[in-house]
């Protein structure tokens, strides 16, 4: 598990343009590493709780607040949190690195398309938006749909007064 929160903090850095191997970032991701393991030790702590009596008196965050945990180190745990819950959507790489700790990602984009459909809207709804979206007819309504925008978009190119002719013509090749 160290090892994925690993990888996906140093592709974070990547993606924030910090050159892969660097020392500062290196321990940053080992501090946050620790931070991660610390904060989800004492928070399966006091879920399990030793005793009903201490479950009945704890709460979850007086225990964190109270004790050791620094605005560094919830940052961290919170950071994390939602990059693993996000990875998915965030960039290929990411998600190929949630794929490989999880083994459970299939990188056909049309797959992915249908799968993320369905975890949005269920069996029923998911059936309905893949019939009305990817079905062969639909392909003739969005060029219907296309033709009328590009008409309107024509037409106020033209009304437009504000433009000069060279930019009305640069933004109709468009």
């Amino acid at each position: 598990y160290e090892q994925y929160i690993s990888k996906l903090f140093q592709q974070l850095g990547l993606e924030a343009g910090i050159p892969f191997g660097d020392s500062e970032l290196n321990e940053r991701i080992k501090q946050a590493v620790n931070d991660i393991r610390l904060v989800g030790m004492e928070i399966y702590r006091v879920h399990t709780g030793e005793t009903q009596k201490e479950r009945q008196l704890q709460c979850v965050g007086e225990p964190m607040a109270q004790e050791y945990f620094s605005n560094r180190i919830m940052n961290n745990y919170m950071l994390w949190n939602t990059m693993d819950a996000y990875a998915w959507h965030l960039s290929y790489e990411m998600a190929a690195i949630q794929q490989w700790h999880y083994t459970n990602l299939d990188t056909d984009l049309q797959t992915d398309c249908l799968i993320f459909t369905h975890e949005l809207f269920g069996t029923v709804l998911g059936a309905i938006f893949v019939e009305n979206h990817l079905h062969g007819d639909a392909v003739n309504h969005t060029k219907t749909m296309l033709t009328h925008l590009k008409s309107s978009a024509y037409e106020q190119i033209e009304k437009t007064k504000w433009m000069d002719y060279d930019t009305k013509k640069k933004l109709e090749r468009r």
